[in-house]
């Protein structure tokens, strides 16, 4: 009886020690959410090693009890797995709100370049056309960033990017048209 006390106390103490171990190793992962992950799944591991070892130990629980214990098992295991789940969501929709911030960032600079050259070319040149065709083309990808980022379903997404590309395609004609027509008072001048 005594061993076997001692034999039981040694597992315990080997137990306290792994997790120990196990919250030294969390403590070394950076703060963020693959720490938030490991703690998630640490805590619940730790719940359901208790529980099994609850029903290893306690020989008298009825069935009742035994399967009251296993529906727990699976009930703790489900929701480790739905917080892993809603931690890993949150980390996917940070990363894209950053993809989106940094796409903007670019676009911004970009903008402004060409804002930039039309200030100093003349209007009315080809170049002048061209930057302003590369200003409808930048709008027209900026819109489709926004429509990707901001609509989850899929029929959705699908008309709100055929509606930018028919505004795309309405400036960049009215851009042509109104070269064409330049090019023909230009050419009347002379």
């Amino acid at each position: 009886k005594r061993k076997e006390e001692e034999q039981k106390q040694a597992l315990n103490t080997e137990e306290q020690l792994w997790r120990e171990y196990e919250d030294a190793l969390l403590d070394l992962i950076k703060d963020g959410y693959e720490k938030q992950k490991q703690v998630v799944a640490t805590q619940y591991q730790r719940e359901i090693e208790d529980l099994k070892k609850r029903l290893d130990e306690e020989k008298n629980l009825t069935a009742s009890a035994r399967d009251a214990i296993n529906n727990l098992i699976i009930a703790k295991q489900q929701e480790m797995n739905q917080q892993i789940a809603e931690i890993s969501q949150a980390q996917t929709d940070e990363q894209i709100q950053k993809d989106a911030e940094e796409i903007q960032h670019k676009a911004d600079i970009e903008r402004m370049t060409l804002d930039a050259r039309l200030a100093v070319v003349q209007e009315g040149t080809d170049e002048f056309f061209n930057l302003r065709q590369q200003e409808i083309d930048l709008e027209y990808q900026q819109e489709q960033q926004r429509i990707a980022n901001l609509v989850a379903s899929e029929e959705e997404k699908n008309t709100l990017l055929q509606l930018a590309q028919q505004k795309h395609n309405q400036q960049s004609i009215a851009n042509d048209q109104e070269r064409a027509e330049k090019q023909k008072q230009i050419a009347k001048a002379e």
